[in-house]
């Protein structure tokens, strides 16, 4: 029996939110613990507050209160006595007040009970009245009640992973009605006393079995034939019993009397040939050459169909000075490795007009005109093309990229492009056009079909739902497409299945030794968590250093049942236990590097149903777009917080007619037997990604294959680039423990801001592959009580309570550079669960300065608040740069944001983090880095020493990085009373560094004519990303300035100063004012740059941390701003006015 007061699997946060609903003070609740096995914890609101308490179960299976201070208490056999005996004492309990009134648990909503898409499971109810009669019916019925409960209960238990939808599906119905109709059959006295319907599931799933018997026959008459010459002779049988065993049994008494007739007509005919036979046979060396000539032809057919590629010419326009300079007709040669670029009126190709792939070592897009691109070659300058539209240039890119990747002689992989495809068969067989589909071909953002249907990914992710085939037919069915169109087999990497949700993995030969650990789970959702109708199934696995993890899923069903959906989901992030074991303490979303989430999440299109039939016959798709739920959901973080999805070009994939190719009717109304259900047109088949910052993931086809009509789904395709990172340190690497021991990473100071109205302290844990161990920090001391104390408590931790330093396993720069670790902020007290998890990348913080990180905590699918601070990895002069060929191929393309100048690029200088931009008709082209809540971008600058990331939103406390983040203040753990403690900001200004010519830049006037000004800087570039909160298209901030010559700078005395900046009159490098004083002056490109040339570096951090880090949003820049970075000078304040006045961002 369950208590009305336990809760028992919800999560921490949804017991304080059911508590702080309710706001009296002695209500309460017990949930179970999500460290302890058995364990629970009593949650108590009081003073607006959720006390929490630990229940451990005893040695001898008791039950009692954990204390504080370690005192054994009474023990209770169950949770009802412990209830009872603690509302019976009152006030005197121990808690922080009496217990009163628990919050009873929630039932079953009606979408628990029955499914839209399937018969409902009805059991019926038992009666009781008086007579003797009445009561013997009722205790038949009860009886019957019983039996099926017990029936539905085994039926909950059994593994049908391995069967066909068809057979689930009779089976399913047979359990839910017809057993009851051949309980009537053999309880009627009248009748035969037969099973007919159980007959009938019997019979289908014997089809298959008599067209194998019958296929059987068919090859036994064929070799039969080959010995005698002519067809055996049929004898007619003489009908007997019909029943399916019959039948069966005389079809296998055929096939016997075939076996021994065939048998002893080939024994006669092999034996008539005799020896023969030996002046017949080919010799060795005619069959070698037979076997041969059969192989190269099979090599040469293969070699066609893979490497086949069509050459695509693309009209360009080329720019000169930013005039355009004629036409140029660029030609993409995969095959052969070559980039053409010919001039209409030259037809010679020759070393002016042919570029190698290994000469290209960059493609840069600009961000201000969306069809312009630059093409660096090696030894010769940079050349500029017009493009028709983005589209053109994207897929040139694309092409290109592929081009290098196809001839690329390093050793390792570091790229590999994913197909994934999600579709809800409808119990129906494969289509005969499943080609389409898995070459990426429909509506929506597609690659260019002339040229990457010739060329296979590298991986197959395949998800399905109300799959009518068994594992083994759906893959041979998946591996014989595939190979129809490349010419390749493909390799099983494994198959995991779950009544009818099926996700299966596939690879090319090649790379089947890459891929490790691989794992596999399932989760049900269906009716209480027990069926498998519903739920989800994941395969994780290790490609080289990256970790995947793809998860299909079928949610609930239903216009109406939206919270049950993302009550799916956070079920589904809770059941999964795949990867590493030390990481069990995250959830599924945070323990990969990448996480795939694809499959039928039947979520809705909101509103009237007219008005959403209106947009989709005038094809709306924005407009439909924004009725979306699963868009609204992860808006309000209510479900797949952190994920990311393409852009949605393509119509809505459910509920379409049967038959017909083009989403143009939707068969929105269904009749169910509890009345008329209204299916709106929705987008339920999905693709959706979570990253790691730091890594690279790029979108690139985001579609429907319209013309596949077999089910009222429409199947959904997805493909992606992602960066791979090695799983070792790079060959030829020789690294000494001296180079390891020199190399740390230090946290210099941690705040966070977790959602929770309990009380505690916290300290952090920190996972990392790259570490010998887990570290974990002291408790903290602190809190910072300016942010509103309702709702949320803000830890902070400063450096004498982290860890002093973490040492990693290997000490190259190139390995780290592609590592992550893995923070938790944990409860002190309490049942020490986690209140939240964040991955920080350690790409971009080689320095001997603290940089800063932010990022969004997550625990069981749930946003549970945010993370900030400052750390950084210090290296040794051996190992604090990177290797030449280090550079990955994804790096190929960038953004003019992130090149300081193209013409001064070097090869062996690896360009700035590339910028997660999102232009009209390009893929989302991601490098996450460290400071990320969703999708943040960071600088990556040649220098080892300077690098600096940018906060995607602006955070209300700024942190101040040029001094102690905190003061310091003591503390008594003990001291319940003073347990806030309120902190301040060390503002105090860093040494200036030494005098030197300063370079004179906008907005200075502003300053004294003997103002001490900063270094110089380097030189300019095109203007840092806009938009910021606002969404807009974004690109990279330019890098910081070089740190000027100090008698403490090391290694900077002899370093040559930069080179002066080109002064040309393209757009993006010059930005004079009409004003007469700034005639030849150039605009400050960074924030930074413009503070220290008003000489206020002590500023940088504070603006940077508090959303201010490009030019362009300073023109938002308030008093108000002002105040709240706690910037009280009011000299400094005009100056910085006054200064922006004077570059024209602020009127």
């Amino acid at each position: 029996m369950t208590a009305m007061f336990h809760h028992k699997a919800i999560s921490r946060m949804k017991a304080e939110d059911l508590l702080l609903a309710v706001n009296e003070d002695g209500r309460f609740l017990i949930r179970d613990s999500e460290t302890f096995p058995g364990a629970h914890v009593l949650c108590l609101l009081y003073k607006g507050r959720v006390h929490q308490y630990r229940i451990l179960p005893t040695g001898d299976g008791k039950l009692t209160v954990a204390s504080e201070a370690g005192v054994s208490g009474p023990k209770f056999s169950d949770l009802i006595q412990l209830v009872t005996e603690y509302l019976q004492r009152g006030e005197k309990n121990g808690l922080a007040c009496a217990l009163k009134t628990a919050v009873e648990a929630e039932g079953l909503e009606e979408g628990d009970r029955e499914s839209d898409d399937e018969e409902d499971f009805e059991v019926p109810r038992s009666g009781h009245n008086q007579s003797s009669e009445v009561h013997t019916a009722a205790v038949a019925k009860s009886q019957s009640v019983l039996a099926k409960e017990k029936l539905l209960h085994h039926f909950s238990q059994l593994d049908l992973s391995r069967l066909d939808g068809e057979f689930i599906t009779s089976i399913r119905h047979y359990v839910d009605s017809e057993v009851y109709k051949d309980a009537q059959l053999l309880n009627d006295p009248n009748g035969q006393g037969s099973l007919k319907h159980l007959d009938g599931i019997i019979a289908t799933a014997a089809a298959s079995f008599q067209k194998e018997l019958d296929l059987f026959m068919s090859k036994l008459n064929v070799c039969y034939e080959l010995f005698s010459g002519k067809p055996e002779e049929e004898h007619v049988v003489e009908a007997g019993d019909s029943t399916l065993l019959s039948i069966i049994e005389r079809k296998m008494s055929r096939c016997a009397l075939k076996i021994r007739k065939l048998q002893q007509k080939a024994e006669v005919v092999v034996k008539d040939m005799g020896g023969a036979l030996q002046d017949l046979q080919p010799s060795s060396e005619e069959a070698g050459n037979c076997s041969s000539l059969l192989r190269e032809k099979w090599s040469s057919r293969c070699k066609r169909g893979t490497l086949e590629i069509p050459k695509m010419p693309f009209e360009v326009k080329a720019i000169k000075h930013g005039r355009v300079a004629g036409r140029v007709t660029l030609t993409v040669d995969i095959q052969a490795g070559k980039l053409f670029a010919v001039k209409p009126s030259k037809e010679v190709l020759d070393d002016s007009n042919t570029f190698p792939h290994d000469k290209i070592l960059q493609l840069i897009k600009c961000t201000k005109d969306h069809s312009r691109l630059d093409i660096i070659i090696e030894g010769k300058r940079k050349y500029s093309y017009q493009f028709t539209d983005t589209h053109t240039r994207e897929n040139f890119c694309q092409q290109v990229m592929q081009m290098k990747n196809m001839h690329s002689t390093e050793p390792g992989v570091d790229q590999i492009s994913i197909f994934i495809g999600t579709f809800n068969m409808g119990s129906s067989p494969p289509p005969q056009n499943l080609n389409l589909w898995l070459l990426g071909v429909g509506k929506g953002k597609v690659r260019d079909p002339k040229v990457f249907s010739r060329i296979p990914h590298d991986v197959y992710v395949i998800g399905t739902q109300e799959s009518a085939l068994t594992d083994k037919d759906w893959i041979n069915t998946l591996k014989s497409v595939l190979k129809s169109c490349f010419m390749i087999e493909m390799e099983t990497v494994d198959v995991w299945s779950l009544w009818g949700i099926r996700l299966v993995i596939l690879t090319r030969p090649e790379h089947i030794h890459s891929i490790s650990h691989i794992q596999h789970a399932s989760v049900k959702t269906g009716i209480a968590n027990k069926l498998g109708n519903k739920g989800a199934v994941a395969i994780s696995f290790q490609f080289n250093g990256t970790t995947f993890c793809f998860i299909c899923s079928h949610l609930t069903s239903g216009d109406e049942r939206l919270l049950r959906r993302n009550q799916n989901y956070k079920d589904i992030v809770k059941g999964f236990q795949l990867g590493l074991k030390s990481l069990s303490l995250f959830d599924i979303t945070n323990r990969f590097q990448h996480v795939f989430w694809l499959g039928d999440l039947n979520y809705r299109t909101d509103g009237n149903i007219h008005h959403i039939l209106r947009d989709v016959s005038e094809r709306k798709i924005e407009a439909l777009l924004k009725r979306d739920q699963l868009n609204k959901c992860r808006e309000k973080s209510e479900a797949f917080c952190g994920f990311e999805e393409e852009s949605i070009t393509f119509m809505p994939t459910y509920r379409v007619v049967r038959g017909e190719q083009e989403c143009r009717d939707y068969e929105w109304r269904k009749l169910k037997k509890t009345g008329e259900r209204i299916n709106s047109p929705s987008w339920c088949d999905r693709v959706l990604w979570k990253s790691y910052p730091g890594t690279f993931v790029e979108n690139t086809a985001y579609g429907s294959s319209e013309k596949v009509c077999t089910s009222d789904h429409k199947p959904v395709f997805s493909s992606f680039n992602v960066g791979i990172a090695s799983q070792f340190v790079g060959p030829g690497v020789t690294i000494s423990m001296e180079d390891s021991s020199n190399m740390r990473i230090i946290f210099d100071c941690v705040e966070a801001k977790v959602k929770t109205s309990c009380n505690l302290y916290f300290y952090l844990e920190f996972f990392s592959t790259c570490l010998p161990g887990t570290f974990v920090s002291k408790a903290n001391r602190n809190f910072d009580i300016k942010q509103p104390a309702q709702l949320v408590c803000n830890p902070v931790w400063t450096s004498n309570c982290l860890p002093e330093k973490m040492i990693p396993l290997f000490g190259d720069r190139d390995f780290l550079e592609d590592q992550h670790i893995l923070l938790a902020v944990r409860a002190r007290d309490g049942d020490n669960e986690s209140y939240g998890e964040c991955p920080v990348a350690l790409k971009n913080m080689f320095s001997d300065k603290p940089l800063p990180f932010s990022g969004m905590l997550t625990h069981q699918g749930e946003e549970t608040g945010s993370i900030r601070g400052t750390f950084r990895v210090t290296t040794s002069d051996r190992t604090g740069s990177r290797r030449k060929s280090a550079r990955k191929t994804y790096e190929l393309v960038a953004f003019d944001t992130e090149i300081p100048d193209p013409e001064e690029y070097q090869p062996d200088t690896p360009p700035l983090a590339k910028e997660g931009d999102t232009l009209p008709g390009e893929g989302k082209r991601l490098l996450k880095t460290a400071s990320t809540d969703s999708g943040i971008l960071a600088v990556k600058t040649p220098e080892a020493n300077s690098q600096q990331q940018e906060s995607h939103k602006r955070l209300s406390t700024p942190i101040t990085l040029e001094s102690p983040l905190y003061e310091e203040s003591s503390l008594d753990e003990n001291d319940t009373e003073n347990e806030e403690t309120v902190l301040t900001n060390g503002n105090s200004a860093p040494s200036l560094p030494p005098r030197c010519r300063p370079r004179l830049l906008m907005g200075q006037s502003s300053l004294s004519q003997n103002q001490v000004l900063p270094a110089c800087v380097q030189s300019p570039t095109s203007p840092a990303r806009t938009g910021g909160d606002k969404g807009e298209n974004s690109a990279a901030p330019p890098p910081p300035p070089v740190p000027s010559r100090s008698p403490n700078t090391l290694g900077l005395q002899d370093r040559p100063p930069p080179p002066i900046p080109k002064r040309t009159k393209q757009e993006g490098y010059t930005n004079a004012v009409s004003d007469s004083r700034y005639d030849g002056l150039l605009r400050p490109s960074s924030v930074d740059e413009w503070l220290r040339g008003l000489g206020l570096p002590q500023y940088i951090a504070l603006f940077l941390s508090n959303g201010w880090d490009t030019m362009e949003f300073l023109g938002d820049l308030s008093e108000a701003d002002l105040d709240a970075m706690f910037i009280r000078d009011h000299v400094h304040r005009e100056r910085i006015m006054e200064s922006l006045k004077q570059m024209k961002l602020k009127t």
